[in-house]
């Protein structure tokens, strides 16, 4: 039994559009901040309960994120990229971080790493 020439077309076409979703996403502003640490990494004691896993993950690029992006512990493990939008205090390069742990800072949705 074998699958009609419409199946592929329309698997074809979600392969094809799929790619572009993921693309085409804006950025969202927001607020950031870090917090300080002897040896640059994350914390062990992260809220999404990595330990020491959590202080090296992605190169301790790591950062706690507001309770809107913690989603009660659903966010932890979530893939962001943060960019810089005043050159005076870092590029505009951006750094992809990954969420270790729960913060809130003032009106902050990220509270970075240092290495970060």
């Amino acid at each position: 039994m074998g699958f009609s020439l419409k199946f592929h077309c329309c698997l074809m076409s979600v392969m094809v559009f799929l790619p572009t979703l993921c693309c085409a996403q804006d950025y969202v502003k927001s607020r950031a901040t870090y917090y300080g640490s002897p040896d640059c990494l994350g914390t062990p004691r992260g809220a999404c309960g990595y330990g020491e896993f959590g202080r090296t993950v992605n190169d301790a690029n790591v950062a706690g994120v507001s309770y809107r992006l913690y989603k009660n512990g659903t966010g932890c493990g979530t893939c962001y990229q943060v960019r810089c939008t005043n050159p005076q205090l870092c590029t505009d390069n951006g750094v992809n971080i990954v969420v270790t742990d729960y913060g809130e800072g003032d009106n902050t949705d990220f509270i970075l790493s240092p290495r970060a």
